[in-house]
């Protein structure tokens, strides 16, 4: 179902309204963005970043595959994040635990009331993920960039090489994890493939390897499959349509009308995959944090773990 929420980007998650209470919000492009108030909602931009990115309670996280690009430029103030060593285990294949997950954030400084700003390059999908993965474990107060650094840079934000001190320190407790946030292989099989009624299976994928009939051309470790196809029931909406050409999230109707097109209605549970989990926290993102539709389940094993299963249904074009 929707949740009852405010105006602009549309209904926020309980989560964003209650960060949002103490912010403002305006229409830019048919877009809210949060540009006042010290508690932002979901989403902000480069205006605000930048009136507060020398606070001593903000912590700025460049998320990217890897953290070589950030030592070559990043925000100032910010400290790196690397999606495919640190918000992996690693041993075994699997988003962070909670133990882990804590020792990582009392690492980069951040408490459990820190405010977080989440920011990537090119399409911001590894920044999603973290974000999904701050929400999964119940940091209270996250957002992302709306745009990236493609939009700090556009706006005359400059970019530095020098490394921050960590702020900050001692101990990080989570609440644990949102069960409701993320779905396992095994309930992909048992509840969702096959879409039955009042499911809408959404593969994020582009739509060459949704028919099955490309394979990423990357051979990280954590993805290694050799079946192509789709979850059986699924449909495309591949993530990159849910931002404009410079990275931004889509206006808020235009959002709504995109996963309309899917099936995605009120009363339908939805859950969202891609290859690995970066891709189809996108529209996880869009359709759970800025439209405020809920439940919405994202399943992280995605086709790199679906696809090298035995014995488990497959579709193709």
């Amino acid at each position: 179902m929707t949740r009852a929420g405010t105006t602009g980007r549309g209904a926020a998650s309980a989560h964003a309204q209650a960060q949002a209470d103490a912010a403002v919000e305006v229409p830019t492009d048919g877009v809210a963005v949060t540009v006042a108030g010290s508690h932002p909602g979901p989403l902000v931009d480069a205006a605000w970043l930048a009136e507060r990115i020398a606070g001593p309670d903000l912590a700025v996280l460049h998320v990217d595959g890897d953290s070589s690009g950030y030592y070559s430029a990043h925000l100032p103030n910010a400290l790196p994040l690397d999606w495919h060593d640190e918000l992996h285990e690693r041993v075994g294949r699997r988003p962070l635990t909670q133990v882990h997950f804590e020792e990582l954030m009392a690492r980069r400084g951040i408490g459990n009331d820190t405010q977080v700003v989440l920011y990537g390059t090119g399409d911001g999908a590894f920044a999603a993920h973290a974000y999904w993965l701050f929400r999964y474990y119940q940091h209270a107060r996250v957002t992302l960039l709306d745009g990236g650094m493609r939009s700090w840079t556009r706006a005359g934000g400059k970019l530095v090489e020098s490394v921050p001190r960590v702020k900050g320190g001692g101990s990080y407790v989570s609440p644990g994890p949102d069960p409701s946030l993320r779905v396992g292989r095994d309930e992909v099989i048992a509840r969702y493939a096959g879409a039955p009624d009042g499911i809408v299976l959404l593969d994020c994928r582009t739509p060459q390897e949704f028919a099955g009939k490309h394979r990423h051309p990357l051979d990280l470790g954590l993805e290694r499959h050799r079946s192509g196809g789709r979850v059986p029931g699924a449909r495309n909406l591949p993530s990159g349509r849910l931002l404009t050409a410079e990275g931004e999230f889509r206006p808020v109707e235009e959002l709504r009308e995109l996963f309309a097109a899917t099936g995605v209605r009120e009363g339908v549970e939805v859950a969202v995959y891609c290859r690995a989990g970066e891709g189809s926290s996108v529209p996880w993102f869009a359709l759970h944090e800025l439209l405020g539709y809920a439940p919405v389940r994202h399943y992280d094993g995605g086709w790199a773990e679906y696809g090298a299963l035995m014995d488990v249904p497959v579709e193709l074009d």
